[in-house]
């Protein structure tokens, strides 16, 4: 080591070659690690893209069921798991005076499915 230090630094000594092979190999796996890193980083990305299409797609999907029930984008509904689409307020035909509060629609589910699908 010939080059020229600064003015009030001196070399206290030398790695050992196990020291410098270890310290090598950390710094190897430190750059492997943060390559892996930005891979997966660039993976989750990938997935968020994936799943915000997905749900893209879904909300488009509804819309096209909502627009063939003929249901107003102002209307509460929502689709169970087995596909029954409910409707909060009067069916078609029904006076607004014979819907009783029994049968308006209860959002909590009576069994341990998960919740339906909740549109509004």
């Amino acid at each position: 080591m010939n080059e020229e230090l600064p003015i009030g630094v001196h070399v206290a000594g030398h790695l050992s070659e196990q020291e410098a092979l270890a310290l090598n190999a950390l710094q190897q796996e430190q750059r492997s690690t943060l390559l892996k890193l930005g891979t997966l980083e660039v993976q989750k990305q990938q997935q968020l893209r994936l799943y915000h299409n997905s749900e893209q797609k879904g909300r488009s999907l509804l819309q096209g069921v909502a627009t063939r029930l003929g249901i107003a984008s102002d209307v509460p509904w929502q689709v169970q798991a087995d596909g029954a689409v409910l409707v909060q307020g009067v069916a078609p035909g029904q006076d607004d005076d014979v819907v009783s509060e029994e049968s308006q629609l209860d959002i909590a589910p009576d069994t341990d499915d998960p919740p339906p699908f909740d549109v509004n």
